[in-house]
This record gives structure tokens, sequence and C-alpha cells, in this order.
């Protein structure tokens, strides 16, 4: 694996959930708003635990 591409990966991903996390506020239905808000925090948690998994494969120990 390729650190710096994961690295770069992650950052990505990253600044695509804030840009999310910034645009949800312009919707103009709470339902949705809600809807997006729970798929914003399982996507963060996903991301932390692929981050995690991706350290504990390379060897880090967690």
């Amino acid at each position: 694996m390729n650190m710096a591409s994961i690295k770069q990966g992650l950052e990505a991903l990253a600044r695509a959930l804030t840009a999310i996390k910034q645009a949800k506020d312009l919707l103009p239905d709470e339902k949705i708003k809600d809807d997006v808000v729970v798929a914003i925090e399982n996507a963060e948690r996903e991301m932390k635990i692929g981050e995690s998994q991706t350290a504990y494969e390379m060897g880090y120990e967690l």
C-alpha cells in the first residue's frame, strides 16, 4: 500500500464530508436534513474504522 495515496484519499473524503456538512443547512426540508446528518455521522464513523484498519494492516499498534 502506498501510504501517501491512502492519506490523500482520506483527506479528500474528509474535505467532502465537511462540504456536505456545510451544504446540509441549505436544504429546506428538516426530514432531509436529519437524514443527511445521519448519513454524515455514519460516513465519519466508517472512515475512522477504515483508518484504524488500514493502520493495523500496515503494522501500526493500536
